[in-house]
């Protein structure tokens, strides 16, 4: 979409696919620049964080504030009239995502540079306001649905695991479990739910409770705590990590099966 519009072959992107596009371009130089080694230390950090984090976070931010205002039933401030140039209101959106990207990866400097806590906490801080201004997940949904539900539980996830990583370091692998299970994790699960139903032609039950999207939010949750609780916990390490394996792994299992239906069928087809 975007090479297209850089092409003049298309309409102007979301504004937020200025993260999009930092996300895969700083994930891709990252990768090269850590495969080449001859990095200082902090470099070293800084680019692992990056293509760790980064990498799958700028495009979350990015494509969020388009996507996710309907989960809640508003309409989003990301979509704009089609138009091959960009349309009134674009470029102040398109800035604040990049002012955004910046304190993400400012986040990662900070951090690579021994301030660990400072950068995890400007990260959280960073993605509480951006998906606070840009989407309803702190607001009143008009249309609640089970996917706006698991959204709403997957932004606080990735909020308390940089939080809890800044505050207690000892216990910083297991809390970021928090960012990337219960929270990215969780994310795209609910993401897919609606896509994958949308295309099927089965809208209807995006407006009813899935109860089988609640039990894969709590599996995912619950693995995401039982792995943090092994880092407080050293003589139950192992058994914790086991558990939460499992629990990952079960709550894959049941969005797999819960959705096979749907993977091959269109909306005519329904």
């Amino acid at each position: 979409l975007v090479t297209r519009w850089f092409l003049g072959a298309g309409d102007t992107p979301p504004p937020g696919f200025v993260l999009v596009m930092g996300g895969i371009v700083g994930g891709a130089v990252s990768a090269g620049m850590l495969a080449n080694g001859g990095l200082s230390a902090p470099d070293w950090q800084a680019g692992r964080l990056f293509l760790l984090q980064g990498f799958p976070l700028l495009p979350v931010m990015g494509i969020g504030p388009y996507v996710l205002p309907r989960f809640f039933g508003h309409p989003s401030g990301h979509s704009f009239d089609e138009s091959p140039t960009p349309p009134k209101g674009w470029m102040k959106r398109a800035a604040a995502s990049a002012a955004a990207g910046s304190l993400v990866v400012a986040g990662f400097f900070w951090e690579s540079r021994g301030h660990a806590a400072a950068g995890q906490l400007l990260r959280a801080v960073t993605i509480l306001g951006w998906f606070a201004i840009e989407t309803p997940w702190l607001r009143k949904a008009r249309k609640p649905t089970t996917p706006g539900n698991a959204i709403r539980w997957a932004f606080a996830s990735m909020v308390a695991g940089l939080v809890c990583a800044a505050f207690w370091p000892q216990a910083r692998i297991g809390s970021l479990h928090l960012f990337f299970v219960a929270g990215l994790g969780l994310a795209t699960v609910a993401v897919a739910t609606r896509v994958v139903l949308g295309h099927a032609g089965r809208h209807d039950l995006l407006q009813k409770r899935i109860v089988w999207l609640r039990w894969v939010t709590g599996l995912l949750a619950l693995a995401a705590l039982t792995r943090m609780t092994s880092d407080f916990i050293p003589k139950v390490t192992v058994s914790h990590h086991i558990y939460a394996a499992w629990s990952w792994a079960a709550g894959c299992m049941v969005w797999l099966i819960a959705m096979a239906r749907y993977f091959f069928r269109r909306e005519e087809d329904s």
